[in-house]
């Protein structure tokens, strides 16, 4: 399999997993322009989306959702899994029709591609993340288990048991705690994101990570960086650090707002 990260960050997230004969969408928060053009960047099909999985209903997750979806000729077609807290809270999820709702726990197939669904701590209803992996007859040489975890101030238990034995992990790095610290945010915004239930920290992310460096593992997706409280160079630094101290031998690399990146 592979991920196509679109657009990763606090003005828009959108990505798509890949298999030979499925690709799935998570999140819907980019323009459909945005979308278009990032996808044909990425040489990525359109026409496989098979369905479209939301991991929460902050804005910069689903505010495509039904341009998007009117926009690629499917809207009331392509089936949206969520968790029935993410629906209540989304306008547009409220009232669309073809939903399944999904919670921490479930899993669940589409086309060659099995879904693992965990738990998240996010301050919104009902957060989730997902493990992706493929279970058809003939893998492509590219990824078989892709961990997806973004918008979390924690790593659960059972996030932390789905993310282990993945091939590719793709894991939030949002913040640098100096920079958060001394950055021109408001004190009550520094609070929340700084929370069990905000955003996990370069620092988190790197623990998370010293828990899931398994033989498997071969390449980490730092993900939804803070252009205010971070930098890419952070994050690549100290995961690379983490790495060389572990003798492991996992690829880095860090996906950005605006220009996007497929790995596999």
């Amino acid at each position: 399999m592979k991920l196509h990260v679109l657009g990763s960050g606090s003005k828009g997230n959108c990505a798509i997993i890949e298999s030979p004969t499925t690709s799935l969408m998570i999140d819907c928060g980019l323009t459909r322009k945005a979308q278009k053009t990032r996808m044909s960047d990425l040489a990525v099909d359109e026409g496989k989306i098979r369905a479209l999985l939301v991991t929460h209903e902050h804005n910069d997750h689903v505010k495509g959702l039904g341009v998007c979806l009117r926009g690629m000729h499917c809207e009331g077609e392509m089936p949206i899994y969520c968790t029935a807290g993410t629906r209540e809270n989304t306008r547009y999820l409220a009232t669309y029709e073809n939903f399944s709702k999904i919670k921490a726990g479930d899993s669940l197939t589409i086309g060659d591609i099995r879904v693992d669904v965990f738990n998240t701590s996010h301050d919104v209803a009902e957060p989730v993340g997902f493990r992706f992996t493929y279970v058809g007859d003939q893998p492509d040489g590219s990824s078989k288990i892709i961990g997806y975890m973004t918008d979390s101030g924690i790593c659960t238990p059972m996030a932390l048991e789905m993310l282990s034995g993945c091939n590719l992990l793709a894991l939030e790095t949002n913040h640098d705690l100096k920079m958060l610290k001394n950055g021109p945010y408001p004190s009550y915004l520094k609070a929340r994101i700084a929370s069990d239930k905000g955003h996990l920290s370069n620092n988190q992310a790197e623990d998370v990570l010293g828990k899931l460096l398994g033989n498997d593992l071969r390449c980490i997706i730092g993900m939804h960086i803070s252009q205010e409280n971070n930098s890419p160079e952070i994050p690549a630094r100290e995961i690379q650090t983490l790495l060389q101290k572990n003798d492991h031998g996992a690829k880095v690399v860090i996906a950005g707002q605006n220009i996007p990146k497929t790995v596999m």
